[in-house]
């Protein structure tokens, strides 16, 4: 390989790697929507856990 398609691949590595600090909406929109999907998964996991213990009560 050349110096100049050395460079020109180093150059551009580093431009795509610094380039990217600012967060885009879409970025911010995924964010929000896998906090959600966190907070989603949680929730159903307790009510999973209360259906479970009230299954339990009920076949006593």
């Amino acid at each position: 390989m050349s110096k100049g398609m050395i460079t020109v691949i180093v150059v551009g590595s580093l431009t795509g790697i610094c380039g990217c600090k600012k967060e885009g909406p879409a970025e911010r929109a995924g964010r929000d929507v896998d906090k959600t999907v966190e907070k989603i998964a949680k929730e159903l996991g307790k009510a999973d856990d209360r259906l479970g213990d009230l299954i339990k009560k009920i076949d006593r």
